[in-house]
């Protein structure tokens, strides 16, 4: 038996070899298209946006659970919850002038209707379309016969907005939401 293996001098390699794997330039290019693919989902799906459109779909449920409570407080009392000027929730620019800033709407939670007074998703944050340093609060004032609660400054991705909203403000349309009885919508 022979111990010596004989090793040819040039191996010739199989067409296959050669095409075992991707070139650099290759690799760069593919990742160059994904890099751009991934840029336009991004730019069609606008994730902003998307989440500006959840948050306002957030006020507008709150705005509404709010106007139950009311309907319901009226109903057993006879009158909305009264106040003398607007009012938020603590911390807020509107807050001050309220007899009981915790409970800005006055015996709404006393009374059961409601559990605790929830906030914007975005309370006490300043942003467009209301840049004027009043910060982003729900408000509520009420003569006891008519009332309006107003999402302050709370309105995200004005633009698709539409007209027939029934959240759409009267009184302020390019930037909040509201819901009221039928006598304070121009409040």
């Amino acid at each position: 038996m022979n111990k010596y293996i004989i090793i040819p001098k040039f191996i010739k390699k199989s067409p296959a070899m050669n095409q075992a794997g991707f070139t650099l330039v290759e690799l760069l290019v593919v990742i160059a298209i994904l890099g751009i693919l991934a840029s336009a989902v991004l730019i069609a799906v606008d994730p902003a946006a998307q989440l500006g459109k959840a948050r306002n779909t957030t006020r507008k449920a709150i705005l509404k659970s709010y106007a139950n409570a009311l309907d319901r407080y009226k109903l057993f009392q006879g009158t909305y919850p009264v106040t003398s000027t607007w009012c938020s929730a603590p911390g807020s620019y509107w807050s001050g002038g309220c007899p009981d800033p915790t409970n800005w709407i006055p015996g709404l939670v006393a009374s059961g209707e409601l559990k605790l007074l929830a906030k914007d998703p975005r309370q006490g944050q300043v942003f467009a379309p209301c840049n004027d340093g009043s910060a982003v609060a729900i408000l509520y004032i009420s003569n006891g016969v008519d009332y309006k609660l107003v999402d302050y400054c709370g309105m995200e991705v004005a633009g698709s907005v539409s007209p027939s909203d029934p959240f759409l403000d009267p009184a302020h349309p390019g930037c909040c939401w509201a819901i009221y009885s039928p006598g304070a919508a121009g409040w």
